[in-house]
């Protein structure tokens, strides 16, 4: 079987905001782990991938404000 470039299922995808909370993730264990689903499983040069990892409780609270004046960016 000839060997594909990644495809969307090859990737997870995430906000620049959500990638820096788990890079400055104050936890001990940093641990991110990145990795494909069903490695001995004949699914074709195409598998599901997964990212898992552990960020502090209300971590992302800083960026819950989104309401403000029409037309203007939020934070």
């Amino acid at each position: 079987m000839n060997t594909r470039c990644p495809a969307w299922c090859d990737r997870v995808l995430m906000s620049p905001s959500a990638k820096e909370l788990i890079l400055r993730s104050e936890s001990e264990e940093k641990v991110v782990t990145y990795d494909h689903i069903g490695p001995n499983v004949c699914m074709g040069d195409h598998k599901p991938v997964f990212l898992a990892f552990r960020i502090a409780p209300g971590a992302g609270r800083r960026c819950q404000r989104l309401e403000g004046t029409p037309g203007e960016t939020p934070p």
